[in-house]
């Protein structure tokens, strides 16, 4: 049964979605294919200052393109999940032959996923816009170069930092990102009235408690308290950053609780009023 929940979830979602990142990759296309032209000819002092404040626009509104996408993306399939919860959706909805752990399984998979391809969309449109064979080595020394600034600034210099840091993002968006965002459209149910209102309210105050206990486990563990470096080498000897031990811990720790938490809410405690 999950399968057809998945299944039609996608049907669901996907449509406009899809349409929302293919025009991304066109206007992508339409940026390469006037940058190509311009390239491709000799044009006078007059021409190259209409160009360049041309490509300026364009740029500028491709970057708030990429921000509108992600946006929307994520905007959408929250709105989604509050209709066919919590509104008059939710009537059928919850008389499915199927369990409140199968609904929220089905509707966390599409947001990991559609997050997943929101980024694969944009390093494609970037490419489609950018990379080509004179490109190339620019781009791949800029990332080579972005990878070690941050391996430098987080202090995630050896193998065994780099798997924690990783580990701690990948459980921050699978676990504890997406079980956040749900528990709170859960949380606004309970709301009598206003219960998207009282979603975002929940939504934003979960992430202030968040940050607060990041904070608390950041001091207690880093060698000399908040503001110290996350890696410590004594003697030419790395240190294991235990910081993001823990909150890899806080993160799985809270996303299961986000997740039994809304079960809870779908089980027991639902509002459809």
């Amino acid at each position: 049964m999950l399968k057809k929940l998945f299944k039609y979830e996608w049907r669901s979602v996907s449509t406009l979605l899809f349409i929302v990142h293919g025009a991304l990759l066109v206007y992508a296309l339409i940026g390469r294919m006037g940058f190509q032209i311009y390239f491709s000819k000799s044009l006078s002092d007059s021409s190259n200052a209409v160009m360049g404040i041309t490509t300026m626009f364009y740029v500028i509104v491709y970057i708030l393109g990429i921000m509108a996408v992600l946006l929307m993306t994520m905007l959408y399939l929250a709105m989604h999940i509050q209709k066919s919860f919590f509104s008059d959706e939710g009537y059928l909805t919850h008389t499915l032959p199927v369990t409140p752990t199968q609904l929220l399984l089905s509707k966390m998979f599409i947001y990991w996923i559609w997050t997943i391809l929101d980024i694969i969309f944009v390093v494609i449109s970037i490419g489609i816009l950018l990379i080509n064979k004179e490109t190339w080595p620019a781009v791949t020394y800029a990332l080579r170069q972005m990878w070690q600034n941050l391996s430098s600034l987080s202090g995630f210099s050896d193998i065994m930092n780099t798997i924690i840091y990783l580990l701690s993002i990948f459980i921050d968006f699978f676990c504890f990102s997406t079980g956040l965002l749900i528990f709170a459209i859960c949380l606004g149910s309970q709301f009598k009235t206003h219960k998207v209102m009282g979603s975002v309210l929940s939504f934003f105050g979960i992430v202030i408690v968040s940050n607060i206990v990041n904070l608390i486990i950041t001091g207690v563990t880093l060698p000399g308290g908040i503001g110290a470096t996350l890696m410590v080498t004594r003697a030419g000897e790395t240190v294991v950053n235990y910081s993001y031990i823990a909150e890899t811990v806080w993160y799985l720790l809270a996303g299961i609780f986000f997740f039994f938490g809304s079960r809870y809410i779908l089980s027991k405690k639902l509002n459809l009023e």
